[in-house]
């Protein structure tokens, strides 16, 4: 992973460009969270980074598909917490975002993010992407977790990199994918990330 031409922002290592990632068949910004007092990945980081680059594009898009799947189910079934939505969100609209991305109408990935993982015994990476509303041009955004090239789950964005979830459930000796959760599982998944593109 040559990063001798990216750019340290706040603890942050970004590609001064897009990159293109084979397993997403796309280019994307690329961003590296740093270990403390380190201006470059570590070697799982770049070990995590250069196997999802190497997994085959339909392989990927396979197992992403079946996230997006199970986030719908979640939605539709799941109680949201009206609290944590925005007062224009519609969750019909969502859910129909989401239907539409499965068929490859409206999607793309945006960004790739190689998180702090020296503690956890899984390499990660997390994909962030967005869906186009289907009924106005606002987007949704959300984020999807990918361990040792099997994806977890997909969500709306969280930040997840660096939420406080990150370091307690993920970058730990403990991880177990099995027990794997989106943090705004059971907490208003419905809300939206919108935002005008």
């Amino acid at each position: 992973m040559d990063t001798s031409s990216w750019n340290v922002d706040l603890g942050l290592l970004e590609s001064p460009q897009p990159v293109n990632v084979h397993s997403l068949d796309t280019s994307v910004e690329v961003h590296v969270v740093l270990e403390s007092g380190l201006a470059t990945p570590t070697q799982k980081q770049s070990a995590a980074w250069g196997e999802f680059c190497d997994l085959e594009p339909a392989v990927f898009r396979s197992q992403f598909m079946s996230a997006l799947a199970r986030l719908v189910t979640m939605l539709e079934t799941t109680p949201s917490d009206n609290s944590h939505r925005q007062p224009d969100d519609d969750p019909s609209e969502l859910v129909q975002a989401i239907h539409r991305a499965i068929t490859g109408v409206g999607l793309r990935y945006t960004d790739v993010c190689i998180p702090l993982q020296e503690e956890s015994p899984a390499r990660f990476v997390l994909v962030w992407f967005e869906i186009d509303a289907p009924n106005s041009s606002c987007l949704f955004e959300f984020e999807t977790l990918v361990a040792d090239n099997h994806v977890l789950f997909a969500g709306e964005f969280s930040g997840l990199d660096s939420r406080m979830e990150w370091q307690t459930q993920f970058n730990t000796a403990e991880f177990n994918p099995a027990m794997a959760v989106h943090p705004y599982k059971g907490l208003g998944l419905i809300n939206s990330s919108r935002r005008q593109p």
